[in-house]
């Protein structure tokens, strides 16, 4: 029964590290945010949760909290460490 709990721990890990490196990553090459995550702009949820280490892509947390605030319900959490 690990296994699968195991499996899907990674595959949760893995989808949040993609996220955040193609933020980071969109912003260093263009430098404006991706697009509104395709999920919170097509459908009820409205939660998005910012890269951690912001630090290393100065002025990116402005910039992505003005661009993805499409809604008024959308939330913003911080990364915890």
């Amino acid at each position: 029964m690990t296994r699968p709990l195991h499996a899907r721990a990674c595959r949760y890990t893995v989808k949040r590290f993609l996220a955040h490196l193609h933020a980071i990553w969109h912003w260093m090459e263009y430098s404006r945010p991706p697009p509104v995550p395709y999920i919170i702009a097509h459908s009820a949820h409205h939660d998005i949760e910012l890269p951690p280490h912001m630090d290393i892509a100065p002025g990116f947390e402005a910039a992505a909290r003005a661009a993805w605030q499409t809604r008024p319900d959308i939330q913003f959490r911080a990364w915890v460490q």
